[in-house]
């Protein structure tokens, strides 16, 4: 009787111990930005909800200018976004005939 109890603990610590201790795999999510200065900064989400935001940017190119009509807000979405425990994980500038954008890939932690 004894070696019967003795037994039945034994295995109901193992299987708490392998349910304990199992992770769960839940899918990533990502979210991309893609900044596109002096015009728009784009954000789509894990859903594919696109969110876009224009910019005042005037096409010069004097540095306080364009920090306050981009970089400021630029700064502001990866605040958000860290805000929401979005974790930066790749950057991937591209430049097209006339123009240069930068999109940011991010992953919910």
């Amino acid at each position: 009787m004894k070696k019967q109890l003795l037994l039945a603990l034994f295995i109901v610590a193992g299987l708490a111990a392998v349910f304990a201790f199992k992770q769960e795999h839940t899918p990533k999510k990502y979210l991309t930005l893609t900044f596109f200065p002096t015009n728009w900064i784009t954000i789509v989400d894990e859903l594919g909800v696109s969110q876009t935001t224009k910019l005042k940017g005037n096409g010069g190119y004097k540095a306080d200018e364009w920090i306050e009509a981009n970089q400021t807000h630029l700064t502001k979405k990866f605040n958000e976004l860290s805000a929401k425990e979005y974790k930066l994980i790749a950057v991937s500038p591209t430049q097209g005939a006339n123009h240069l954008f930068t999109t940011y890939i991010f992953e919910k932690e």
